[in-house]
């Protein structure tokens, strides 16, 4: 793995796991509800929120520098990119959960070792390039989700990451029984995040 590439998807990891932690964070006085919850909730874990977005960011694009170098001597161009790259929008937010979805859904840890380098490499590159390119829309979600309901799914959304990485890093380690169960739990993270998207921006 490039070098830049392996440092930004360290980055984007430790952020995404920040960020999923304190998206998730209960803040206390459960007779608080909406925008006084949400509040509270900022004063008590919003920093370390934002924090982690940031993080998020910076190893994304780190990640995605990385990629330049080898895309643009391509002279296909980019053909397996889809019809959704550099977009944005509603539509472009759920069309790119649906290619996390749909590469994540045929994974599976049967017959290991054999073709665990394949696998690996299929994690690899969604986390390096696919995720990123969704959280590139965060200002969008968090203006048509609110607050609330963006932490919602960003949670879910990083319990999808945590599970592909470890399952990455159960590959790589040769520490096959932890694939499966990493995999399944990236496979309800991110159906669970579709769920949210959809109800808000379908």
């Amino acid at each position: 793995m490039n070098p830049m590439k392996l440092i930004g998807f360290l980055i984007f990891v430790a952020g995404l796991t920040v960020a999923g932690w304190f998206a998730s964070y209960v803040p206390r006085g459960e007779e608080l509800v909406g925008l006084a919850r949400i509040k509270v909730w900022f004063g008590q874990a919003g920093v370390w929120f934002l924090l982690g977005i940031g993080a998020m960011v910076v190893g994304g694009l780190l990640a995605r520098r990385a990629n330049k170098a080898p895309a643009a001597s391509d002279a296909g161009g980019d053909k397996d990119g889809g019809a959704y790259r550099g977009g944005s929008g509603p539509k472009h937010v759920l069309a790119l959960l649906d290619e996390i979805a749909s590469t994540l859904e045929p994974l599976s840890a049967s017959g290991l070792p054999e073709g665990s380098k394949k696998l690996a490499d299929t994690l690899d590159a969604l986390l390096a390039d696919t995720v990123p390119d969704f959280l590139d829309q965060r200002e969008l979600l968090i203006d048509k989700l609110g607050l609330e309901t963006f932490a919602e799914m960003i949670g879910h959304f990083a319990s999808m990451e945590r599970g592909a990485a470890r399952a990455w890093s159960a590959l790589t380690d040769e520490v096959y029984s932890e694939v499966e169960p990493s995999l399944q739990k990236a496979k309800d993270g991110i159906a669970a995040a579709q769920e949210i998207a959809r109800a808000a921006l379908a």
